[in-house]
């Protein structure tokens, strides 16, 4: 008898040793995040990226900021545009500076503008982006697709000022 509880006490502590180093191991990894995009944007859950590849290896905690080294800030002069967003529907307008992109939908994490209270908008419905000192817009495969004046985008659009811009049921002018 007293040999079967030793063995059953044996068994209790290899268990224990195996489940604590699986732990162990599941936080190490969620801390080190293998590639993230830091400059221009990034949707990290679709895995959708922006035009200009800056990547780097590796990651020391979830909530670190990044700093880059070197990173010409006259460069992002070239690469953004301020507008003003006016909602058709309430009339309240919204003067957004869009650096390199912005993306728009029902996500409320940094770097999406969130369009609250309209369920037909995605998570990560569309984008807009400047690129050679033009905006574009472009939906990103959402559900309900994105529309300017009235007609449906396939492509990366470039807007006009006085564009109408659909996303879901909610529309915007879009003035710069």
């Amino acid at each position: 008898m007293d040999a079967i509880l030793w063995i059953v006490i044996g068994i209790f502590l290899a268990f224990a040793i195996v489940a604590t180093v699986f732990i162990v191991r599941s936080q190490k990894n969620r801390t080190n995040n293998s590639e993230i995009h830091i400059s221009g944007g990034a949707d990290i859950e679709r895995g959708y990226l922006s035009n200009d590849n800056n990547y780097f290896k590796g990651g020391y905690g979830e909530l670190e900021e990044t700093v880059v080294i070197g990173y010409d800030y006259r460069r992002a002069g070239a690469n953004s545009k301020t507008i003003k967003l006016i909602n058709l529907r309430t009339s309240q307008s919204t003067v957004l500076n869009i650096v390199n992109q912005l993306t728009f939908g029902r996500s409320r994490e940094g770097g999406c503008f969130s369009i609250e209270g309209d369920t037909s908008v995605s998570m990560y419905h569309c984008r807009m982006f400047v690129y050679n000192n033009t905006l574009y817009l472009e939906d990103l495969n959402s559900s309900n697709h994105t529309f300017v004046n009235s007609k449906r985008i396939t492509e990366p659009y470039i807007l006009s000022d006085g564009d109408e811009v659909k996303i879901g049921n909610t529309s915007f002018k879009v003035l710069f």
